[in-house]
This record gives structure tokens, sequence and C-alpha cells, in this order.
């Protein structure tokens, strides 16, 4: 990863200054994670009985619960050896890519379905 703009994205914070400023970041996960699973329950109810709103809610949850260890990992990686940090940021992104190809499935199965 790179700091710097480029098509524009934002330029990333230097290191130093991210590890700074970790517990703020990790405070924003938190709230923003409490956000989406408080979304993620309004919807399974608003949807119940969708298979597709149910599969899509599941793997969002999933995620949920694959990030939930992540914010300790945060918090202890700005202060020591950042491997472990690492690899959850692997697993974070595998999920993230596999939830996101399962959807990109779904919809064109559903959409040469009908």
């Amino acid at each position: 990863v790179r700091s710097g703009a480029s098509r524009g994205s934002p330029a990333l914070p230097p290191l130093a200054t991210m590890l700074a400023n970790v517990g703020v970041i990790v405070d924003a996960m938190k709230a923003q994670h409490a956000v989406l699973a408080a979304t993620v329950e309004a919807v399974q109810k608003l949807g119940a009985g969708d298979p597709g709103v149910a599969r899509q809610m599941e793997l969002i949850q999933a995620s949920l619960t694959d990030t939930s260890s992540a914010f300790q990992t945060i918090l202890d990686g700005s202060t020591g050896d950042t491997t472990g940090l690492m690899e959850d940021v692997k697993r974070y992104a595998t999920s993230l890519i596999d939830a996101k190809s399962q959807a990109l499935q779904d919809g064109v199965k559903a959409a040469t379905e009908s």
C-alpha cells in the first residue's frame, strides 16, 4: 500500500500518524460495526421469508464475526509485531472478496433465471 493519491483516491496518512491515532480509528470501526449489526438485524426482520435477503444478511453477519476480533488485534499491533494484524487484514479482505463474489454470482443467477 502506498501513500499518496491516485485516480481520485485520497492519500493515505503516514504509518506513524495512523499508529498514533489507532485508538480513534478502532473506536470509529467499533461504531460502524455496531451500526452495521443493527442494520443487519432490522433488514432480517423486514426481509423475513426472502431467501435472497437472508443470504445477504448471512454474508454480512459472517463478515461482522470475522472483523470483531480485529479491533483488539489492531490495538495490539500498534505497539508490537504487526504480523498478526496483517494476517487479520488478509483474512478480512479474503472474506470480503468471497462475500462480494457470492453476491455477484447470486445476482447474475437471479438475472438469468428471470
